[in-house]
């Protein structure tokens, strides 16, 4: 009898063990639920950045010329692309640079060109409509990335292809370039180089955009409802017009 007892109180103590058990399992599974984004409710936040256009192949241009006056080839001290000093000799008649520069004949006519560039791009119809004067560019030399820097699009202009006028595509053209921008040293005219430009706006996930074209924005470390204005849709997101509240890096949550 007493050994019945006591399998029975084992019994007892095993179930009620077990039934705690399954009951802390239950609780801690419940609370990692509620943790979870189906109950918790997890804000989506991202950050504002500029919208870069796609990549364009462009060139590296001269800007002005000073031509060499009674310079002649068989009498030349300097070759063909020679950086040149000023008041540096370069010719067997005593003949001195009267720039710095690169030395260069065109159709054998002696000519040195200022240590200035500019960067030139084509676009075409559709194109243009996203781009304007003083806009940033990005640009890197395709042969030497570590060759970069950035400048801005100082005109635009079309380019005809017949007499009747009608246009085929446009062609682009940097700020002027010094030294200091792109080193003439180390790049030669003509160099093809890749260019992002830069748009005044802001791409923002589609989703991030309330009812009215509303966002919520951190500013001043505070959520704050913007009205902002959407001028394009891009896939699964929207390009909006920069104002005065908002800016590069900005949090906005959904």
């Amino acid at each position: 009898m007493k050994i019945k007892n006591k399998i029975s109180l084992i019994v007892i103590l095993v179930v009620l063990i077990v039934s705690v058990l399954v009951s802390l399992l239950f609780v801690k599974e419940q609370n990692q639920m509620k943790s979870s984004d189906i109950y918790k409710n997890k804000e989506t936040k991202v950050k504002l950045r500029p919208y870069n256009m796609p990549a364009q192949l462009a060139t590296v241009d001269t800007v002005k010329s000073y031509l060499l006056a009674n310079f002649f080839k068989n009498n030349s001290l300097v070759d063909d692309g020679a950086w040149l000093n000023k008041n540096q000799k370069i010719s067997t008649n005593n003949m001195v640079s009267p720039i710095d520069g690169i030395f260069s004949f065109q159709n054998d006519i002696p000519i040195i060109y200022y240590p200035e560039s500019r960067i030139s791009f084509y676009v075409t119809e559709n194109e243009i409509s996203n781009i304007s004067i003083g806009m940033p560019l990005n640009f890197q030399l395709i042969s030497n990335p570590e060759i970069k820097g950035n400048t801005t699009i100082a005109s635009i202009s079309a380019v005809p292809i017949n007499k009747n006028g009608s246009i085929s595509k446009y062609k682009v053209i940097s700020e002027i370039l010094d030294q200091s921008k792109l080193d003439l040293r180390k790049v030669k005219f003509g160099q093809h180089l890749s260019v992002k430009i830069l748009s005044h706006e802001f791409i923002l996930p589609k989703k991030m955009i309330q009812k009215n074209n509303v966002i919520t924005a951190k500013l001043s470390n505070k959520w704050t409802k913007v009205h902002v204005k959407i001028n394009k849709v891009i896939d699964n997101n929207v390009l909006i017009s920069p104002s005065g509240e908002l800016h590069v890096g900005m949090e906005v949550k959904k």
